[in-house]
């Protein structure tokens, strides 16, 4: 039977990036003073990374980790843990397992490496609870002036680009100004 918990499997699955998201996302849970950490700190701790596609394909959207943190903090208010291991709530265990079933339909990419979860398939997994649930993750985007669907297409955007230029033929040599013709 599975277990709900971030299981070492799954973990293992993470790109660098990914696993940091996780990290800040903790981060983001205590410096907020929250026991849990729930998807409204995954996506603050998506922001954070800001090496991984995720923060770019926010940011393409309008959203930025300053806006976002202080809607959190205005939404959420502030708790009173200080210190101590963050516990996983559901919605965000059930972020991971979207993230992971669009990184297998995603065939996963070739930078990241086959079947691996990278920080825009966390998204992607926040985005999926938005379109099947219309919840937290819904009601966020829309604080931001976005929608799930913006971000979905923010994070193909991103993936065209970036395989467009991974793709590209390399530029041919121009002429060398050095040497002139006869």
């Amino acid at each position: 039977m599975f277990q709900r918990s971030l299981d070492r499997i799954v973990f293992r699955r993470f790109t660098v990036s990914a696993s940091r998201a996780m990290l800040l996302a903790e981060a983001e849970a205590l410096r907020l003073g929250h026991a849990t950490v729930g998807v409204e700190h995954l996506l603050l701790g998506l922001l954070a990374e800001e090496e991984g596609a995720a923060a770019r394909a926010l940011g393409a959207v309008g959203v930025d980790l300053g806006r976002a943190r202080a809607t959190a903090e205005g939404t959420l208010g502030r708790g009173t843990v200080t210190s101590g291991d963050s516990a996983y709530r559901d919605d965000v265990l059930d972020a991971v397992e979207r993230a992971l079933a669009e990184a297998l339909a995603a065939g996963s990419d070739e930078a990241a490496g086959p079947e691996e979860i990278d920080t825009e398939h966390l998204l992607l997994g926040l985005v999926r609870q938005a379109e099947r649930n219309q919840g937290l993750m819904a009601q966020a985007f829309e604080a931001f002036g976005t929608s799930a669907a913006a971000v979905r297409a923010a994070v193909a955007d991103l993936a065209a680009t970036t395989d467009d230029s991974a793709t590209s033929p390399p530029d041919e040599p121009g002429p060398d100004p050095g040497l002139a013709e006869s």
